[in-house]
């Protein structure tokens, strides 16, 4: 399992950009603007930091959202809160 460092500090900024605007800038959780990346399966899962294991999220659901998994984070929301990341 490779960290921030070990993916290289460049390679990682590259990664969090390309993600951002692959998702418009706008947080999977919420669809307000984005400007975060969160690990759909968690770091601490075993999450990678493969383009299909990041989605753009604002600041507020990514601290909330903490190192739970996408599912129990989502099942965790208010039902007036829906997701609206799409699968790409």
């Amino acid at each position: 399992m490779s960290n921030h460092r070990e993916l290289g500090l460049q390679t990682w900024k590259d990664q969090r950009i390309r993600v951002l605007k692959r998702d418009n800038y706008t947080c999977a959780y919420c669809g307000l603007d984005a400007n975060q990346v969160d690990h759909i399966i968690p770091r601490s899962a075993g999450g990678t930091h493969d383009l299909d294991n990041l989605v753009a999220c604002c600041k507020p659901c990514n601290t909330r959202k903490g190192s739970k998994n996408e599912g129990v984070f989502l099942g965790s929301q208010s039902t007036d809160r829906k997701s609206t990341r799409l699968n790409s």
